[in-house]
């Protein structure tokens, strides 16, 4: 059985980019919630997904290792998990509403507990309280379990190796406890797979994946549980920390007015990550998730101590690391005030300021950093005003007479009530640039086609294009830069009835390629995110603008619009 599955997933791989082409379902990078560089296939899940159905199969009818019959009882587990891989697919494909696929959940939960006892949870043993008997509570409390560990299994995918490397950690513990169970060796080599693709930056686990092989291993657990091969202590142990993540998370989220299966960036992981680094931090945070059992297995502890000492260390991790962020993020923004004060001026030079999202309430739509305060924002407008700064336009951008051209990246519906309005008042000229794939999202978060026709019907408004699924373009293949930089050129042109020869560039991502399609294309000016003002000889396609950030107060805004914050050109992904 070892050498068929080896070779399955090794077809898997070959077979890998044109098989992806067929299922088309990507993860887009449209917010702070999905930093990824480009659209990402969820390949992950649909490893696992086929491995388990070819060992569904290949053992029923052939090794009678572990489904030994055709009962009901594995028809029900092929069905149940098949729907829910199914239901995560979906959802990978249209974002799926939270309630349906907590119903969905749930109803294959009981298909399951009805169909046979060793998914039935029926008594469970703690240390100090003795054994406790379910009763009639029996069916809930083992569908709270596995709902449970499916959602805070979920909170673990939203890093780059974090959910392969717990599969590792759940999968060895189970193929140990198991006297090495061949279903488990399955897994174990699906998920070699993902993890290394995975590494590769070539895919996700996807919702297909998270939902399906946590709802399936939760119910093997209660399997093993019941049959006597896994205690009541390993399984604590072995979801400790994602349960208890998924309590923190919850409860942030709730004291926060927020909806707690909306997710934020306020992870385990995405923290250890914020000072670590991207792979240090993961593996910080996977030790956190051994720790438990690591305890136990060297020192045998009582389950109740290890579940205190690991809550005060896991508050400390989180608390510790917050304070050091923002003791970070302080010395930067001192840093990088010292160095601007020292800087020469620039008064001669024509600019680009660049703001994203203006709204009162900070979400998780976008970087924080990114969200200025409506009043913020007018205070900004007003000061250029009362300098006698000149407004441009896009098209008279280039001429000798210093000014100021205002522009919108990625089209949030916020700014038109909190930013556009006040600008269309005072008669000021600004460029949106805009991705069509956002404008046809319905998303309540991106501005329609709808309120873009209404915006570009009045006086100085301008649109440009921002790429169409906003991605990085300089890491794409040529036919597919001529498709992002044409298609969303083409769409604005047909759909707004106006000229569209300006883009910026997503994330900046550009290269010596991008640059000349863009101008084959037909595109007049283009602007990076390198920071700096507009200086006669710069190349029109890969203009610089000036990043405006929530916490900029007078003096710094002051600052930035007179050059004193060029010298951040020289760090064009740095950020306070």
């Amino acid at each position: 059985m070892l050498i068929i599955f080896l070779l399955f997933n090794f077809i898997l791989f070959l077979l890998f980019n044109k098989f992806y082409k067929v299922i088309a379902i990507y993860d887009s990078p449209n917010s702070i919630l999905k930093k990824h560089d480009k659209k990402m296939p969820v390949y992950g899940g649909i490893i696992f997904f086929l491995n388990f159905i070819l060992f569904f199969f290949l053992d029923l009818f052939y090794f009678n290792s572990f489904f030994e019959i055709f009962s009901r009882t594995n028809i029900v587990l092929l069905i149940s998990s098949s729907a829910i891989f199914l239901m995560g697919l979906l959802d990978d494909k249209f974002e799926l509403d939270a309630k349906n696929k907590t119903l969905q959940i749930i109803f294959f939960s009981i298909l399951l507990i009805i169909s046979s006892e060793v998914f039935h949870v029926r008594s469970i043993y703690l240390e100090n309280l003795g054994n406790i008997n379910l009763n009639n509570f029996s069916i809930i409390f083992t569908i709270l379990c596995v709902f449970t560990f499916v959602n805070s299994y979920n909170m673990l995918d939203g890093a780059d190796l974090n959910i392969a490397l717990y599969n590792f950690f759940i999968l060895a513990v189970l193929f140990y406890k198991t006297n090495y169970n061949e279903l488990i060796l399955v897994f174990l080599i699906s998920n070699t797979l993902f993890f290394f693709l995975n590494l590769r930056n070539k895919t996700f686990f996807g919702n297909n994946g998270s939902y399906f092989f946590s709802f399936l291993i939760g119910f093997l657990i209660i399997y093993f549980y019941n049959t006597e091969v896994l205690y009541e202590k390993n399984i604590i142990l072995i979801m400790l920390c994602p349960v208890v993540e998924l309590i923190r998370l919850f409860l942030t989220r709730i004291i926060s007015n927020k909806n707690p299966f909306i997710g934020d960036r306020n992870h385990l992981h995405h923290i250890s990550q914020d000072f670590y680094g991207k792979k240090i931090g993961i593996v910080v945070c996977n030790l956190l998730v051994v720790l438990p059992l690591a305890l136990d297995q060297l020192l045998n502890l009582n389950l109740w101590f290890i579940i205190l000492v690991f809550l005060i260390l896991y508050s400390f991790f989180i608390i510790i690391l917050k304070k050091k962020i923002n003791l970070q993020n302080k010395f930067k923004k001192k840093l990088a005030e010292k160095i601007s004060s020292l800087y020469f001026k620039d008064e001669k030079n024509s600019f680009a300021l660049t703001y994203h999202s203006v709204n009162n309430t900070k979400n998780d739509l976008t970087s924080k950093i990114y969200q200025l305060d409506e009043q913020e924002f007018k205070n900004q407008i007003n000061f250029l005003i009362n300098k006698n700064i000149q407004f441009k336009k896009p098209s008279n951008l280039f001429k000798e007479d210093r000014g100021c051209l205002i522009t919108f990246d990625d089209g949030y519906k916020s700014i038109i009530k909190n930013a556009l309005d006040f600008l269309n008042q005072k008669k000021i000229p600004y460029i949106l640039f805009v991705c069509p794939s956002q404008l046809l999202s319905n998303s309540k978060d991106y501005m329609s086609l709808i309120e873009l026709k209404e915006l570009v019907n009045m006086e100085n408004v301008y649109v440009g294009s921002h790429s169409f699924n906003h991605i990085k373009l300089n890491e794409l293949e040529e036919k597919k830069i001529i498709s992002e930089l044409k298609d969303s050129k083409n769409f604005l042109e047909q759909k707004l009835s106006v000229e569209v020869n300006t883009i910026s560039y997503p994330f900046g991502a550009i290269d010596d390629r991008v640059l000349k399609i863009a101008e084959e294309i037909g595109y007049k000016s283009g602007f990076s995110t390198k920071f700096d003002f507009i200086k006669q000889g710069y190349n029109k396609l890969n203009l610089p603008r000036v990043d405006i950030w929530d916490g900029d107060n007078s003096k710094i805004f002051e600052n930035k619009v007179i050059g004193k914050w060029n010298w951040m050109r020289f760090f064009s992904k740095y950020k306070i």
